[in-house]
């Protein structure tokens, strides 16, 4: 494990090759102000990465309208923090394959 926190777990991995690779594993607050401090870790974070990267889970909040369902509407600021954070980590998404039907948020 290289760093943690509640809302995150990043783990160092190395494939059979010796290639070095980061995996985090997030579940990220509700609450935007707790968000925003995952975010500013996880920036701070990806500053230090010169290796391959995975970061994948429930951030809670969406990169775009169309990938919400149901319940409440969708929060604008917290979708602008979200892709201000994923532009400055320099992520990209590798998109989503699979049950298009899912819990509705």
């Amino acid at each position: 494990m290289v760093n943690q926190s509640e809302q995150h777990i990043t783990m160092a991995m190395a494939n059979e090759n010796g290639l070095t690779f980061f995996i985090t594993a997030i579940y990220a607050s509700c609450l935007v102000d707790r968000r925003r401090q995952l975010f500013d870790e996880l920036l701070d974070f990806s500053y230090s990465v010169n290796t391959p990267w995975l970061v994948g889970g429930d951030f809670n909040c969406v990169a775009l309208p169309s990938e919400k369902l149901g319940g409440s509407s969708v929060n604008l600021q917290s979708m602008m923090d979200f892709n201000a954070f994923s532009s400055a980590a320099s992520l990209s998404d590798a998109g989503y394959i699979g049950c298009s039907e899912g819990k509705a948020n």
